[in-house]
């Protein structure tokens, strides 16, 4: 299992002190690593390397910005993300070493609380489910046994997250404060079949922005790999924008950066060989376009803003065909 096979694993990481990519072997491709933007798509830097067989999905950076919780499962051992457990990377100033966690047990799609003392997370198999928990791993909660893939709001009232409905997907909501779950599109009922694993807030807490893809019957469309970046406001679900069609790539990711103006996606680029990083202003309506830094040679994806919008955390995996010399 990954507890035992990979509690002893050096990850090289340093959230304040890490190892910039200027000082590294370009020509050696490492498969899997956590890296880092500025806001401004420089200063590209890797967190941490992890293991090669380790699949890495979702990560969140805690409030304090001394944690990094992600989904993790051993292709290797033939697992997959019902198999998936929450690892944890703890940060610290000057570090040059962190052990790879994870005490906090299985689940999967991590969501911290605003103020990083609860987090959301699903759960498969006989715990089914979307549970919260403490941050040290106690004190486990079901919240709905029929939700998945959970995202805590930024003013920290509402936890967002994904349910089967007849025909489709849907986003139900928990307000937190009135304790009580309501589900968009509740009238007309969901106008997607599915909806991606990650999405995300916006920082007023008002809208969410999901990738999901529309029944073939209502788009017309041949190419059922197809989905849509849309945004939605959480009361008023007829205020439906849609973004962008694209192809679906690895792992889809979403993040809204928190002063609002930005929302960053993956998705296939250079002809379907890596999925990329792009950028779009959901205000203006503009084309997305790839995000300025990152390497254009690698799978990016797996995506999360630091709480006070300084930098980018993401995953990058070396492009398949890839190999380590």
């Amino acid at each position: 299992m990954i507890a035992s096979r990979y509690a002893q694993f050096a990850i090289l990481i340093s959230l304040f002190a890490p190892v910039t990519l200027a000082a590294q072997d370009t020509g050696k491709q490492t498969l899997r690593q956590i890296c880092s933007l500025k806001s401004d798509g420089t200063d590209l830097q890797v967190l941490g390397k992890l293991p090669d067989s380790l699949a890495v999905n979702a990560p969140d950076i805690s409030p304090d910005a001394k944690q990094i919780l992600f989904s993790s499962w051993d292709d290797e051992d033939g697992e997959s993300r019902e198999n998936s457990r929450i690892a944890r990377l703890n940060l610290s100033v000057g570090a040059l070493a962190s052990p790879l966690e994870f005490e906090l047990g299985d689940g999967a799609m991590p969501s911290w609380s605003p103020r990083g003392k609860r987090i959301a997370f699903t759960r498969f198999s006989l715990s089914r489910g979307v549970w919260i928990m403490k941050s040290d791993g106690t004190g486990k909660v079901l919240l709905d046994s029929r939700g998945t893939n959970s995202k805590w709001s930024p003013n920290g009232h509402m936890i967002a997250y994904s349910r089967s409905v007849r025909g489709g997907r849907t986003i139900a909501i928990y307000d937190m404060v009135e304790d009580r779950s309501f589900e968009l599109w509740e009238n007309s009922g969901s106008p997607f079949e599915s909806i991606a694993d990650c999405f995300a807030w916006s920082p007023d807490s008002s809208q969410l922005c999901l990738r999901a893809r529309r029944p073939s019957e209502d788009t017309g469309e041949e190419n059922q790999d197809s989905s849509q970046i849309v945004t939605v406001r959480i009361h008023d679900s007829a205020d439906l924008t849609t973004h962008e069609t694209c192809e679906d790539g690895h792992l889809p990711a979403i993040a809204w950066h928190p002063d609002g103006k930005r929302i960053v996606f993956s998705k296939l680029a250079n002809g379907g060989k890596v999925t990329q990083l792009y950028g779009f202003t959901p205000a203006t309506g503009d084309a997305s376009h790839p995000l300025p830094g990152q390497d254009a040679t690698r799978d990016n994806s797996g995506v999360c803003w630091a709480r006070d919008g300084s930098r980018l955390i993401f995953v990058s995996t070396a492009a398949k065909g890839s190999k380590e010399p």
